[in-house]
C-alpha cells in the first residue's frame, strides 16, 4: 500500500437553520472543523471561523466515501449494516484554556522549547491523537463503508460531557472514541451502554470504566493487561523459567507485583510440574529485596519485570540487571519519557519496553509515514500520533467487517495496524456478579521494542 497518496473527500456545509438552534445547548463551542487535502493533513485552518476553537461553530462531518470496486466480496446478511455510520470523537482539547487558538498550541508543539509546559498536557496528547486520525480519515476514501465524523472537545470537564450527551445526535452515533478522563469515560460508557452504541477507550488507563458493558472496548490495554503481557511474552518464547517482580513499597508497585504473581499462579495450574513458572516479587525495603537476582534465576530463561514509573527506582533497577542470553528485563511504555532515568544504566540492561503502538524504521512503510509526517507538520509523529491512526484504521476495519455486530463477532475481530495490532479478550475487572460474566473487552496485543544502543530498535523475535 503506498502511503500518502490521497484523495479528496467531500467537504462539508453546515446544518440547517433548526440544526444550528439545537448547537446552541453550549457555551463554548464542541466541535473542531477540519478540510482534507490531497496531502497529509496538517493542523492548519483555511478559513477564519475556524481558525480559533473559541469561535462559535457549527458541527460539520467528515464523511469517508466508498469507491465501488469490483473486488468487494458480498456482505453477510447475517451481520447488522448501514449504509452510513456515525463515529464521534471525544477528547480533552480544552478550547480557552489559555493558549488560545488551535493554530497557536500547533505552532507551540513545533517550538520543542515550548513543547513542555506552555499548552495543557491533555491539549497536546488530543493533537497528537487527532493528527493520527485525520491521516487515517484522508485514506479512506476507498473504505467499503462511509462514515460520518465528528469530533468533539470534552473541555477535561465532566458537566461538558454530560451537555455533549444531552444533544440528540449522540444517540445517533455509532461508535464513540474517547474521552480521556476517567470519570469523563465513565460517564460516555455508561451512555453508550445504555443507548447500544459501541465505545472505542482509547486512551484512559484505568480499568474501572464500564461494568457488565459488552459495547466497551479497551483499545489502549491496561497496566493490568501489559504486566500480564510480559509473562506471556516468556511463556511463548521460551520453555520454562522465572519471573522476578521488582517493586517499590507502594500500594500501586505492590498491586502490580500482585498482579503478576497470581498470574503466574493461575498459568502453572496449566502447565506440568517440570514446565512450571518460579515467581517472586522483590519489593524494595523488605529481605527479600537484598537477595542477588542472578540467585534467583531458575529454568531455561528468566525475565526480570519492573512496573514502575518512579525514575529513581528505575534507575536503580536497572543498575540490577545483567544482561544475558538467559534474562530478559522488561520496563513499562513510558520510561523513555523520563528526564531523570539513568539511561545509561537502562543501556546496560538492554530492556525491553513495552509499546502498545511502534514505529519500526526498519520496515520501508513505518519509515515513510514517519517521514512524511515529519515533512507535513513539522514535528516528529508521537505515540499517540501512531495509536490515533491504527485506531481510526481498526474502526474503518471493524465497520467493514461486522458492521454493527462487533460484540457478536469477538473472537474474529484481528487487526494488525501499521503501528499498533488488536485482538480483544473478555475482562473482568468489577468483582461483584452482575448480568454478565465479563465487564468488557480489552485489546491485549503489545510490541516488544528493545532500548539498545540508546535507542528502540525491534528485536528479529518480536
Amino acid at each position: 500500500m503506498k502511503f500518502f497518496t490521497l484523495i479528496f473527500l467531500i467537504l462539508f456545509t453546515t446544518f440547517s437553520a433548526s440544526a444550528q438552534r439545537d448547537r446552541n445547548l453550549y457555551n463554548s463551542p464542541d466541535v473542531i472543523k477540519f478540510e482534507t487535502t490531497d496531502s497529509i493533513p496538517s493542523m492548519k485552518v483555511k478559513d477564519k471561523e475556524s481558525e480559533n476553537i473559541n469561535t462559535k461553530t457549527d458541527k460539520v462531518k467528515d464523511a469517508i466515501e466508498s469507491i465501488p470496486t469490483d473486488n468487494i466480496p458480498e456482505l453477510d446478511t447475517q451481520i447488522i449494516r448501514k449504509e452510513v455510520y456515525r463515529v464521534a470523537l471525544i477528547l480533552p482539547f480544552n478550547a480557552g484554556a489559555g493558549w488560545g487558538s488551535m493554530n497557536k498550541a500547533i505552532s507551540m508543539i513545533r517550538d520543542s522549547s515550548a513543547k513542555k509546559g506552555n499548552i495543557p498536557r491533555e491539549t497536546k496528547i488530543s493533537i497528537e491523537f487527532y493528527n493520527g486520525i485525520r491521516i487515517a480519515i484522508a485514506e479512506a476514501s476507498r473504505a467499503k463503508v462511509k462514515i460520518e465524523f465528528y469530533a468533539y472537545d470534552d473541555l477535561k470537564n465532566e458537566e461538558q460531557v454530560k451537555k455533549l450527551l444531552a444533544d440528540s445526535i449522540m444517540k445517533t452515533m455509532d461508535i464513540i472514541i474517547g474521552p480521556a478522563h476517567t470519570q469523563n469515560a465513565i460517564l460516555v460508557a455508561d451512555f453508550c451502554k445504555k443507548n447500544k452504541i459501541y465505545n472505542f477507550s482509547p486512551l484512559s488507563p484505568s480499568i474501572y470504566i464500564a461494568t457488565s458493558n459488552p459495547y466497551h472496548f479497551k483499545l489502549n490495554p491496561s497496566i493490568e493487561m501489559l504486566c500480564k503481557s510480559m509473562v506471556n511474552h516468556l511463556v511463548e518464547k521460551y520453555e520454562y523459567g522465572s519471573v522476578l517482580v521488582l517493586g517499590r513499597a507502594t500500594e500501586d508497585d505492590r498491586h502490580y507485583a500482585s498482579i503478576v504473581y497470581d498470574y503466574v499462579q493461575e498459568l502453572n495450574k496449566t502447565l506440568p510440574i517440570d514446565k512450571q513458572l518460579f515467581c517472586d516479587t522483590l519489593i524494595s525495603g523488605n529481605a527479600s529485596n537484598k537477595k542477588s537476582l542472578s540467585s534467583m534465576y531458575t529454568g531455561n530463561h528468566n525475565i526480570v519485570i519492573c512496573p514502575s514509573f518512579n525514575e529513581g527506582f528505575i534507575s536503580s533497577s536497572c543498575g540490577r540487571i545483567s544482561s544475558g542470553s538467559n534474562v530478559s528485563f522488561y520496563g513499562m511504555p513510558t520510561w523513555l519519557d523520563y528526564d531523570a532515568v539513568n539511561y545509561n544504566g537502562m543501556n546496560g540492561a538492554r530492556p525491553f519496553i513495552l509499546k502498545v503502538s511502534y514505529a519500526d524504521t526498519s520496515q520501508a512503510e513505518d519509515k515513510a509515514f514517519v517521514k512524511n509526517f515529519r515533512e507535513n507538520h513539522g514535528f516528529p509523529a508521537e505515540d499517540n500520533t501512531l495509536l490515533g491512526y491504527d485506531i481510526m484504521k481498526f474502526t474503518i476495519y471493524a465497520l467493514e467487517n461486522f458492521g454493527l455486530s462487533m460484540k457478536d463477532h469477538v473472537e474474529e475481530m484481528y487487526y494488525e495496524g501499521l503501528f499498533t495490532k488488536f485482538k480483544f479478550q473478555p475482562v473482568k475487572y468489577i468483582k461483584e456478579d452482575k448480568e454478565l460474566p465479563f465487564d468488557l473487552y480489552e485489546n491485549n496485543q503489545v510490541n516488544y521494542p528493545q532500548f539498545e544502543n540508546f535507542e528502540l530498535t525491534a528485536p528479529d523475535d518480536n
